[in-house]
């Protein structure tokens, strides 16, 4: 199994997001150092809390900064886009880091978001699907032309190619429908932990069984978890320096309507009581005899080829994530059963 980190790069309280990005950026060269295996920086639009709305161009700047670790959307929302330009964008991308793109997608689910972008909401699963089917062959065929419900081209030819043939795509997905979506068109299904991790388990079985349906089988069946996640010298210092911020990062999420009950249900934004105890299951904050405990459980339940923590939450100080991320990698993650 392979380990990464994830980031949505956002201003702080008295912290420009220059100078957050920077912090970001130095915090992903030692993941490098360390040996983590990927990056990924996600995509979001018109938030309060400024978060950078341009994941490829950010991933260019790190092409520069690094030299072998993966670099990756976590997640860039293809609805929102035109294929032709992310093909062209994600093909420069992967050129300019030597083949070190990671494409993970996701659907979206913000009104906001397709509002701004003059897209409808319900169109999404029809847009991510054609919009997926476009990116593959915009860079493996020349002179590509469609009619499709969303999309019509004539002779397209995308140039120039990407260094991988098609670089590995990851769908990000929660719901069956968009887990569909994952076993029709993706290399890597990309779960997360917003959803309780009894409802992943009971997917992964339509999942998997949506693959042999496809005719792809077992050895299409990569699977990769992200897990909010904090580890300290002791329970008391992790929560002490980063589990706090994961709480506050959740209070965020219930005020966009991100957070789910443990049957599934959106929970309303004036349910702050039920926070604390939805991070304390859906986060591994703790030790390292706890987070090894925690992760090596979760890999046993989902059969993992990639986990993508996040370490990097709001308010938490850049010193703090990067002991975490030095204990992760010295203590933790060569452990995981």
């Amino acid at each position: 199994m392979q380990f990464g980190l994830t980031y949505a790069v956002s201003e702080g309280k008295n912290l420009p997001i220059a100078q957050k990005f920077a912090q970001d950026v130095a915090q992903i060269q030692l993941a490098e150092e360390l040996g983590f295996a990927h990056a990924f920086v996600s995509e979001h639009h018109f938030l309060r809390a400024g978060v950078l709305p341009s994941p490829l161009i950010a991933l260019a700047y790190l092409a520069a900064k690094t030299e072998r670790i993966g670099l990756g959307t976590g997640l860039l929302l293809l609805p929102l886009h035109n294929p032709v330009r992310v093909a062209e964008d994600t093909a420069v991308l992967d050129i300019v880091s030597g083949g070190r793109l990671i494409l993970g997608l996701g659907q979206g689910y913000r009104p906001e978001e397709f509002d701004g972008f003059d897209r409808r909401l319900k169109d999404r699963n029809k847009l991510m699907r054609e919009g997926i089917a476009l990116l593959r062959r915009f860079w493996t065929e020349s002179d590509v032309s469609c009619d499709g419900e969303m999309f019509t081209y004539r002779n397209i030819n995308v140039t120039p190619k990407p260094v991988q043939q098609t670089p590995p795509i990851w769908v990000g997905a929660k719901v069956p429908r968009a887990i569909r979506v994952a076993a029709d068109l993706a290399d890597v299904w990309y779960a997360d932990p917003i959803t309780p991790l009894h409802l992943i388990r009971e997917r992964r079985e339509g999942w998997l069984s949506r693959l042999e349906e496809n005719d792809r089988g077992a050895d299409a069946a990569s699977m990769a978890y992200y897990r909010e996640f904090f580890v300290g010298e002791s329970e008391s210092l992790a929560w002490e320096h980063g589990g706090n911020g994961i709480l506050a990062e959740y209070m965020g999420y219930l005020r966009i309507n991100h957070l789910v009950t443990h049957d599934g249900e959106p929970i309303p934004p004036d349910r702050k009581d039920l926070v604390p105890e939805i991070v304390r299951q859906r986060a591994t904050i703790g030790d390292p005899a706890h987070c090894i405990e925690q992760l090596t459980a979760i890999n046993g339940d989902l059969g993992l080829d990639h986990m993508v923590l996040k370490m990097n939450h709001y308010g938490i100080p850049p010193e703090n994530i990067q002991a975490s991320m030095r204990l992760a990698a010295e203590s933790v993650l060569p452990n995981i059963g």
